[in-house]
């Protein structure tokens, strides 16, 4: 069964080039990508006090960045982050952005920026340079990432660094707006759109009261394998969310899973959610799901396999995780 989406943006992978062989990845899904640093109710209280004024300190997991403007030529190297970024600023305050399959507002504004990192390409400090960032911003998964961040510095504009490591779920995403928003100077802005997502996530986690929990299972493409998503996975998230019984949590795994059909078969979920993407679709799944040797899954027996985009059910997916938790939800309750 394939779920209609109602938006769809797809994710970069980009390398950027620092000196001696250093190398910084913008990856994309998923577990090792995850965002965050302050809440909502953080970015509320922040707007409710009135724009900041310049100089200003803005603290991202736990780092400190010096501002001494209001961004307006921000390049932001990661796609998670962009994908909150130009609903806030706009892409006429953005210089650099990883190049995204988009739609939509967020289509609208990606077009507006003047300079792109193409998926898998390689640029030199320099290039990220040349764009005349005055603020960057950039997700450090690793010891590497970090350094790379380090070597921008040296450039001596303000670079901002999330680690990534928030946690998983439409409620992470929510609360990465209200520090983006103090770092590109639109706190009002953030804590409305923190505010309407929260409402809807309230809403579509409601639907889940008085029902059974179907046990469930999300399946995503990782490196070419087919894997069964770790405790940390978005995906993984918003399906606790929606109100299932991840089959993960019950695994006794602290990582992903190789999606074996003796695994599957052991686990018997009522409901599987495969997370596709445009390098992986439904048919690349067709041979795992349709393995003889699982027939008798309750997911598969009762028709319960449902095929959701990773543009939405991703670290960064930005604001379209609700449309991913609206589509995890239905799956999980067949609305």
């Amino acid at each position: 069964m394939t779920l209609t989406l109602t938006r769809r943006f797809g994710i970069a992978a980009t390398t950027l080039v620092l000196g001696a062989g250093l190398t910084l990845t913008a990856c994309s899904s998923d577990d090792d990508a995850e965002t965050g640093s302050t809440t909502g109710a953080d970015a509320t209280d922040s707007a409710a006090a009135g724009e900041a004024s310049y100089p200003r300190t803005v603290t991202i997991d736990g780092e400190d960045v010096e501002l001494t403007a209001k961004p307006e030529n921000i390049a932001v190297l990661s796609s998670d982050l962009a994908a909150l970024v130009l609903p806030l600023t706009g892409g006429d305050n953005v210089t650099l952005a990883p190049d995204m399959n988009a739609t939509g507002d967020l289509a609208e504004e990606l077009d507006k920026v003047e300079n792109s990192l193409p998926p898998s390409a390689s640029v030199d400090a320099e290039q990220v340079m040349a764009s005349d960032p005055d603020l960057v911003m950039i997700t450090a998964r690793h010891d590497f990432e970090k350094n790379a961040a380090d070597q921008l510095r040296s450039f001596d504009i303000p670079v901002a660094v999330s680690s990534g490591n928030a946690g998983s779920g439409s409620e992470a995403i929510i609360d990465q707006i209200g520090v983006v928003a103090d770092l590109v100077g639109e706190q009002e802005k953030g804590a409305e759109l923190a505010a309407e997502l929260t409402e809807k996530r309230d809403e579509n986690i409601a639907h889940a009261d008085g029902q059974d929990a179907p046990s469930t299972l999300g399946i995503w493409a990782h490196a070419n394998q087919q894997m069964i998503g770790s405790k940390t996975l978005m995906l993984t998230g918003l399906i606790r969310e929606a109100g299932g019984d991840a089959v993960i949590d019950n695994m006794g795994a602290e990582s992903m899973v190789s999606a074996d059909p003796e695994v599957i078969v052991k686990e018997a979920p009522e409901v599987i959610i495969v997370q596709t993407s445009s390098e992986s679709g439904e048919d690349a799944f067709a041979e795992l799901i349709d393995n003889p040797a699982m027939k008798d899954v309750p997911a598969i027996k009762n028709d319960r396999v449902y095929y959701i985009d990773s543009s939405i059910t991703s670290s960064a997916s930005g604001t379209a995780i609700i449309d991913g938790l609206d589509e995890v939800s239905q799956a999980l309750f067949e609305e």
